[in-house]
């Protein structure tokens, strides 16, 4: 399921729940800091029973007396372009990456649903020998689990994380939940299938997470492209898949292609503010000062606690020279989001001007 907007998953647990999957008790190394004002999000994926259920979810949690330690990067491995033929009985899904740093993996968590038969996780190292990383060779919807190593498998810089699932759409299946078979995409529902293995690393340093993002954003913006293409494909209406497309062409350098879904975004809800906070930072990295003014002055009308959009339109008022103006707009970063650093920076920059003039 894709995040709610503005929403975001600490990168050192799994944080989710599928059918047979028991309560995991987290190490402390991994513990992750809980914002002040900051809201929980439940998001729930529902089977229906014929019948109408009461609601009975539940979240726990578990505290530790000091802050985490690991430095840890949450890296998702999956294929949104599924298209399985009725009667396949061998359908397979891949997908791979390599690995900018070296690592010590400490869980994994495959997922799919009705007919994935076998799942391979893999690592191919720099000498082209290979360890396993899971196997699952009887996959069973029903009882499905995160996994965590007793002791962290180690990979150096180079090795190739990768995928392989494979698939039966056949009536040889008994847990096709089709009689008789269908074509199969990508999708959310049990009926729809996912290929996802979700890995989480802990790294040496913080230079390292920072090599790590920079390696692995390429990666994640082209599925994020891939996804939002499959859910517009659904619902061409969806204003939240066309401003997730857009943001991601933003990150990949695409600007065409953002500008063109962002303002698709728009068409379908001009309430969406980080649709014009993205507009505004198109226009403001082509110096296009007057129209990122306007787009970052939209953003925050539609939602005062935009940090980001404060922050920016704090930028072109300094670069347009109103420093009164930026100096506000910084306060309000600072208001929204007193650990804007970014902001508070900027806020220092912006008094050594005003003391030199």
């Amino acid at each position: 399921m894709h995040l709610p907007p503005s929403s975001a998953v600490p990168t050192g647990q799994f944080f989710s729940w599928q059918p047979g999957k028991l309560p995991m008790g987290g190490a402390a190394s991994r513990a992750w800091r809980l914002e002040t004002n900051s809201w929980l999000v439940l998001q729930l994926h529902l089977q229906t029973t014929g019948k109408p259920e009461r609601l009975q979810a539940e979240v726990g949690f578990q505290f530790s007396e000091q802050p985490g330690t690991d430095i840890t990067y949450k890296l998702g491995l999956s294929s949104y372009n599924l298209n399985i033929p009725a009667g396949a009985t061998n359908f397979v899904a891949e997908d791979a990456f390599e690995l900018p740093v070296d690592v010590e993996v400490l869980g994994i968590l495959p997922h799919a649903h009705y007919l994935a038969r076998r799942m391979h996780g893999m690592a191919t190292l720099p000498d082209g020998s290979s360890r396993w990383l899971i196997n699952i060779d009887r996959w069973d919807f029903n009882w499905q689990g995160e996994y965590w190593y007793e002791e962290p498998v180690r990979l150096p810089a180079g090795s190739r994380v990768g995928m392989r699932y494979f698939y039966d759409n056949s009536t040889n299946n008994p847990a096709n939940p089709v009689d008789p078979p269908q074509p199969v995409t990508y999708g959310l529902y049990s009926t729809n299938e996912m290929a996802e293995l979700w890995l989480i690393f802990r790294l040496k340093s913080e230079a390292d997470h920072i090599e790590f993002n920079r390696a692995a954003l390429p990666k994640v913006a082209s599925d994020v492209v891939t996804y939002n293409l499959r859910a517009l494909e659904r619902n061409p209406a969806d204003a939240n898949a066309w401003l997730r497309k857009g943001t991601a062409h933003y990150a990949l350098g695409q600007q065409e292609a953002a500008f063109e879904s962002l303002n698709r975004a728009l068409q379908f809800d001009p309430a969406l503010d980080e649709a014009h906070y993205y507009l505004g930072l198109l226009a403001f990295d082509q110096q296009n000062l007057a129209q990122a003014q306007a787009a970052f002055v939209r953003a925050v009308q539609l939602n005062p606690q935009n940090y980001k959009a404060h922050g920016y339109l704090g930028l072109v008022y300094m670069n347009t020279g109103d420093l009164t103006g930026a100096e506000v707009s910084l306060l309000e970063a600072l208001q929204a989001n007193p650990n804007d650093e970014v902001a508070r920076e900027n806020l220092q920059v912006l008094n050594r001007l005003k003391q030199g003039r």
